[in-house]
């Protein structure tokens, strides 16, 4: 048998472990010179002194039993405390004789132990750092002296015994909510149970929060998913439920969030808060979700005491002058790139900016094989970066291709308040005077009115859109786009491009920035009832790549250059056709004039291929009118434009601004014009009641609708063949909308005498 040996520091380590778990009594209790019985100075050194009439007279032998079997790990330790104060009487380790028995020394007059009340056994496991409590057992033939409070043998050697004293573990069980504002627990009361005994517990989440799992105490393993958990007792739990926020799916103000300063929120990609209370808000923590939306009006302020993240793709708006948020922890900003081709990049282009005030290249890795450049205006070339240490500056954006699909993370107080780019004009050429700028909120932005901006920028934006330039004039309202007509709205940290005729300070007002929604249409132009203006927007396609060009004619423009009008940008790429007009010699992607006037259309492309060139948009021009492209290569052969009508044709290499020319003729002139159009397949006419007179061809039928100059449906007719329209209208102008075998909607102007 291995030598008992009294260990007094497991005793004071233990009792302070188990104040720890069940008592707010200082652990200092159980300092050496506060212990209540101490022991002889033989036994534990130097310091301590033996009470006079309390030797060492007890001793307990016992198994211990877990759940009906003999549970004797060799650490195992048991103590023997006094209730009120949780005095340590004596702590022994067990020790495994072959025969699975445990020895404990007690330190007292056996009076102590049956006439006091409130001793009780704990045993401490530390292999599993549990801690048990005992079921007293009754008296037996061996001289076990037993009562209801505590059990004891009187001292004598081991062996003496035929049977062992038999401490069945009780399993102390508790239950606590994690966060008392987010929720509370209910159930079996804590305490100490015998095994196999029912244990159920209850976690009520408050408003606003949603219950998460049951732990093992803090951090450690579930235990259970469900709020109404059941179990039997077969081992110690420190249960802890946990609760969290409920994410924000919907829009709510701030003032419904309950306990926001200890709350972790979290707002989803169909969820928005605002910001209503007039006093500070504070969060301690916030993380918007794709498609997640935080508004911050004027006058009002939010703290965030922990971290707060903006995924790719969320938005918030502080229209706060001088910025109504503060953040204690670490803001990030995510912002989703793809990326192909390794350490050779040979992906997609991105033109970003930074949101957040000393982020440096590492945000990109330029050093590890990604692609960074900026664009220097005073040379007219772009400056590439190939280290990790530079500090991206705000104003200027950046162009960025990467090796792989990657989300970047900005991180760095957020740039909030007015902002003033400088923008210059070095040289004469052509390239002269254009800047490469973004937006630096975390949210839409609304590109000036013309009488906002310096009189030396132009009255137009670019952006770079798959390989071509897209453009929009603020005078116009109106843009072009190889994908979809572009609008004033620029979306969050997008680089886009500025043209200035000279040094100037360009202002970024901060309630330029929009609570737009990301679902407003995406092209604004079609969407809105655009004031009668006459426009056609043309795309030139390879099959793959593309351009566009918008023509509008509107009584407020000029015949020559002025701010309805837009300077071609062009992408010097091989692989992009483009189509241009010209005034003068300057070429023009948005060109406007006062008056309906025929136009030459410009071509360029490097690489040989077939192309198409269709009209996008034909809109407010009158019944009577007949647009029709001329290809000047193909024996002037003439395409009438209508909405959605394509004139195919080849081309070698070639850079021809004549090219094509657009005419606009009246209906009687028909000769020479292509038949082989989509849209070919109904005629309108006036007819003698102040009307027109509509045919659908080839037997076909349509549904057709008509518009007030506002927008309104004021007319709606489904399986036409031949109607007559207009004679019960009022004098005005009308768009009439004819859609043949869900062809796409064919539109055309009516005028109403």
């Amino acid at each position: 048998m291995k030598k008992n040996v009294l260990i007094f520091s497991c005793c004071l380590l233990f009792a302070s472990y188990l104040l720890a778990q069940n008592s707010n009594v200082n652990e200092t209790k159980f300092e050496k010179s506060n212990f209540v019985r101490k022991v002889s100075s033989s036994t534990l050194g130097s310091g301590w002194s033996e009470p006079t009439g309390k030797a060492n007279n007890m001793t307990i032998y016992a198994n211990v039993l877990k759940n009906g079997v003999v549970y004797m790990p060799e650490n195992l330790e048991l103590a023997v405390f006094y209730g009120v104060d949780n005095y340590c009487y004596g702590v022994s380790p067990w020790f495994d004789g072959g025969v699975g028995v445990g020895k404990l020394f007690l330190f007292g007059a056996q009076s102590d132990f049956t006439t006091q009340d409130g001793f009780f056994f704990k045993v401490y496991d530390p292999t599993n750092n549990k801690i048990y409590s005992i079921d007293i057992p009754t008296a037996n033939d061996n001289g076990v002296v037993s009562d209801d409070k505590f059990i004891f043998v009187s001292d004598g050697e081991f062996g003496q015994f035929d049977n062992l004293v038999a401490l069945s573990l009780k399993f102390d069980i508790s239950r606590t909510s994690a966060n008392t504002s987010m929720g509370s627990v209910s159930g079996t009361a804590n305490g100490s149970y015998s095994s196999g005994a029912s244990i159920s517990v209850t976690a009520t989440p408050l408003t606003g929060f949603r219950f998460v799992n049951w732990t093992d105490g803090v951090g450690g393993t579930v235990m259970s998913t469900n709020a109404n958990y059941t179990f039997s007792a077969n081992e110690s739990r420190n249960l802890i439920a946990n609760f969290e926020f409920i994410p924000i799916s919907s829009n709510i103000s701030v003032s419904s969030i309950t306990d926001a300063a200890n709350t972790d929120v979290v707002v989803e990609s169909t969820g928005k808060i605002t910001v209503d209370a007039v006093a500070p808000t504070t969060f301690k923590s916030l993380a918007l979700n794709a498609g997640g939306k935080l508004d911050l009006p004027s006058g009002r302020a939010l703290a965030v005491t922990g971290n707060f993240i903006l995924k790719s793709g969320s938005r918030f708006v502080d229209l706060n002058p001088t910025g109504g948020l503060t953040v204690t922890g670490t803001t990030t900003i995510q912002q989703d790139l793809t990326g192909a081709g390794g350490s050779t990049p040979n992906g997609r282009f991105w033109y970003v900016g930074t949101p957040v005030v000393g982020a440096t290249s590492a945000v990109f890795d330029a050093a590890g094989g990604n692609k960074l450049w900026y664009y220097n205006e005073p040379t007219h070339a772009y400056v590439e970066i190939t280290n990790n240490t530079t500090t991206l500056q705000a104003g200027r954006g950046y162009v960025v291709r990467l090796g792989a699909n990657a989300t970047v993370n900005f991180t760095g107080a957020l740039i909030s308040g007015a902002q003033s780019f400088n923008l210059t004009k070095t040289g004469t050429d052509v390239k002269s005077g254009f800047n490469l700028i973004y937006n630096p909120y975390p949210s839409f932005m609304r590109w000036h009115t013309a009488a906002n901006l310096p009189g030396a920028v132009a009255k137009s934006f670019w952006t770079r859109t798959n390989g071509s330039f897209d453009s929009f004039n603020v005078s116009l309202n109106g843009g072009t786009g190889s994908s979809a007509g572009v609008t004033r709205y620029i979306a969050p940290y997008q680089a886009f491009w500025v043209y200035t005729a000279s040094n100037v300070s360009l202002p970024i007002a901060n309630d330029m920035r929009t609570l737009e929604d990301f679902d407003r249409p995406a092209n604004g132009l079609k969407a809105k009832a655009v004031n009668n203006t006459q426009m056609l927007r043309l795309k030139v396609s390879n099959g793959t790549d593309g351009d566009e060009i918008l023509v509008a004619f509107t009584p407020e423009a000029t015949s020559g250059v002025d701010n309805y009008d837009t300077q071609k940008m062009s992408s010097d790429t091989f692989v992009v056709p483009e189509i241009y007009t010209t005034i003068g010699a300057e070429r023009f992607a948005i060109n406007s004039s006062n008056t309906v006037s025929d136009f030459a259309l410009g071509f360029e492309t490097k690489a040989a291929s077939n192309f198409t060139i269709k009209a996008t948009t034909v809109s407010n021009f009158d019944v009577d009118t007949k647009i029709v492209l001329v290809d000047k290569l193909n024996n002037n052969l003439e395409t009438e434009l209508t909405e959605g009508a394509e004139y195919a044709f080849a081309s070698d290499v070639a850079a021809n601004s004549n090219r094509f020319e657009v005419k606009f003729k009246s209906k009687g002139a028909t000769t020479g014009v292509n038949p082989a159009t989509a849209n070919n397949v109904y005629t309108l006419v006036r007819n003698s009641n102040n009307g027109y007179e509509l045919s659908v061809l080839n037997n076909k039928t349509a549904n057709v609708k008509i518009f007030n100059t506002v927008g309104q449906l004021i007319q709606n007719f489904d399986n036409v063949s031949v109607k007559s329209i207009g004679a019960n209208l009022s004098a005005g102008v009308y768009t009439v909308v004819v859609k043949i075998d869900g062809l796409q909607s064919i539109s055309k102007k009516l005028s109403i005498k």
